[in-house]
């Protein structure tokens, strides 16, 4: 298994900044990826393990929603529906920076839920 590292970066998504990690697949462009989001009070750091886990034909993401880890906090409300538009939103741009970046009409995310 290569080694592969985590990436600290940022997006802008209208009132916010969100914070996530990336970990990048060995194939290019990368054949699946998985998005990690967390649950109160944590922040994108529940999901550093996994990431570093993940089989190498994923791209992992980790994100840190509204208000939590180093996203910032926008207008200050917070709910279900402003957390699930922000998701939306990251996905969408993050989609279109891939597809830019790749030139391929193939991404596929995949929900992944932690198992005690």
């Amino acid at each position: 298994m290569s080694k592969r590292e985590l990436k600290l970066s940022k997006i802008r998504i209208g009132d916010i900044s969100i914070s996530y990690y990336i970990r990048p697949s060995t194939r290019y462009p990368a054949p699946k990826t998985a998005l990690f989001i967390h649950g109160f009070p944590f922040n994108k750091n529940t999901w550093k393990q996994q990431l570093l886990d993940l089989d190498e034909e994923y791209t992992g993401i980790a994100l840190d929603v509204r208000g939590h880890g180093l996203s910032t906090n926008g207008h200050g409300f917070f709910s279900v529906d402003v957390f699930a538009k922000d998701l939306v939103e990251f996905i969408r741009n993050w989609i279109s920076i891939m597809l830019y970046s790749a030139a391929s009409p193939w991404v596929a995310i995949s929900p992944c839920v932690p198992m005690n």
